[in-house]
């Protein structure tokens, strides 16, 4: 079984499983497509014959040329398809299992100082608040205003109005 052979199966799979939404489907198909850019040969090398070193290796080149993200996904994708290999009895275990996943850093957020968040605030255009009520008879009560008070208040009247 070659590892073309083994992805088609595995993608056969990911198309059998209606619990993985088509959008998934597709970026689990879009890290398979740059395993295989990423590894020349790969598709036509017989699955008994790539080595956890061989895995090491491409883990070592690829994990710098894509974000952390998208590394642990085509890892993931590479684990999933020679798992299709092991299932079938074509190799003991799964040559991919002992490339490490690597942490995903998170995004550092400032916050502005108070004279920052003053400038945001006076570049930002003029809010327009609107406040609703449900009326009896399924339709609603709508109103706007510049200032939230001024929409209550006009929506109280407006309430008032209908019943007098």
């Amino acid at each position: 079984m070659t590892f073309g052979e083994a992805a088609a199966t595995h993608l056969r799979n990911l198309d059998d499983n209606l619990s993985i939404k088509p959008r998934t489907r597709d970026y689990w198909r879009e890290c398979l497509a740059a395993l295989q850019k990423s590894w020349p040969g790969l598709n036509e090398t017989e699955v008994r014959k790539i080595t956890q070193t061989d895995c090491r290796e491409w883990a070592r080149a690829y994990r710098k040329t894509v974000s952390p993200t998208r590394y642990n996904s085509t890892v993931s994708v590479l684990r999933h398809v020679l798992n299709v290999a092991v299932e079938a009895g074509v190799v003991y275990s799964n040559a991919a299992a002992p490339v490490k996943r690597v942490p995903v850093r998170g995004k550092v957020i400032a916050l502005p100082g108070v004279e920052q968040f003053n400038v945001l605030i006076a570049e930002m255009p003029r809010t327009i608040w609107i406040a609703d009520a449900h009326r009896g008879d399924g339709k609603r009560f709508v109103v706007r205003a510049d200032e939230k008070l001024t929409a209550f208040l006009e929506l109280q009247a407006a309430i008032q109005r209908r019943f007098e």
